[in-house]
């Protein structure tokens, strides 16, 4: 059975802007897609008016539009190529629906915008996204709107994600993220490329600047780097798998990770990332946070 690639939408357009490289994927996978609307409560039921009667007509017409919506959307994914999509409107708490429909699908990975506010849904997805990261174990794909209303987003390419930016730091965990992105983008016909960040002149995490590092403990760094690399590479090679490590010496990491992905024309950006229920941000020095928020590229992020 295939799992499919759950995609939560709230009616607008900014968050279909994932649609394009969604279809890409699940084409290349032939994977089904699942569209998710779901419809949050209102916040406080006294401001619902009407008899029994009427609320409940309302709502059943609410419930007929969001899944004509949906309907027009699968519609066009089947015209561009997906032979496989469902649609799915559920009641209730957003994060707890789109974990409740990802578990019980067995889904690949759940892949939507970071910005988006529709009719039916009373929320930001960049909040959304950031809690889903925090709550569910399952790869979530984000993407930056790629409209006139953002000039940092980059069009997704047609033919699905063939050169993928896997962040590494030399920890097993961090190479999670690679498995991933192996998992989700394939093995075949995708060029792997391991970027280690070797922090050069680094700030004191304060905000200022920390005392000049030794040169040689510099070369010393990037040379231990640049082997461990040279090791992930080697094994990925020995399974048919393209990889090409790549070592930089940088001041801060998530900048750097998010220009390279440009300069370098790649797909998709794979990170692991610390994400714990109840903290504010992400962790890791709050690298996953930022190349998020920096990157013009898709982000596949692996708690």
């Amino acid at each position: 059975m295939q799992h499919p690639i759950l995609v939560p939408l709230d009616g607008s357009p900014t968050a279909e802007d994932v649609l394009p490289l969604v279809a890409a994927l699940a084409r290349r996978r032939e994977s089904p897609i699942e569209l998710l609307l779901v419809r949050e409560p209102a916040a406080d039921p006294m401001t619902i008016h009407g008899s029994a009667t009427a609320i409940r007509a309302r709502d059943e017409s609410e419930r007929a539009a969001a899944l004509q919506y949906l309907g027009g959307v699968a519609d066009r994914l089947r015209a561009d190529g997906v032979t496989d999509v469902r649609t799915t409107v559920v009641d209730g708490e957003v994060i707890s629906a789109i974990r409740t429909r990802a578990e019980h699908g067995r889904a690949l990975l759940i892949a939507m915008c970071t910005h988006g506010r529709g009719g039916w849904s009373r929320f930001w997805l960049g909040s959304i996204a950031q809690e889903l990261i925090r709550r569910v174990q399952f790869p979530l794909l984000l993407t930056r709107p790629h409209g006139d209303d953002d000039e940092l987003a980059t069009p997704p390419s047609a033919q699905g994600p063939s050169r993928v930016l896997v962040t590494l730091d030399g920890s097993v965990f961090a190479e999670r993220a690679l498995d991933a992105a192996i998992s989700t983008f394939g093995a075949r016909s995708v060029e792997y490329t391991l970027l280690r960040i070797v922090r050069s002149g680094a700030v004191d995490g304060h905000g200022g600047s920390a005392p000049p590092p030794d040169p040689a403990v510099e070369e010393a760094s990037r040379d231990h780097a640049a082997e461990y690399l040279d090791a992930v590479a080697a094994r990925l090679r020995e399974d048919g798998i393209t990889a090409r490590p790549v070592t930089l010496a940088r001041k801060h990491v998530a900048a750097a990770i998010a220009e390279y992905a440009v300069e370098s024309a790649m797909d998709v950006i794979a990170i692991a990332t610390h994400a714990r229920r109840g903290m504010p941000r992400l962790i890791v020095g709050s690298v996953a946070d930022k190349v998020l928020r920096a990157s013009s590229v898709p982000v596949l992020m692996h708690r």
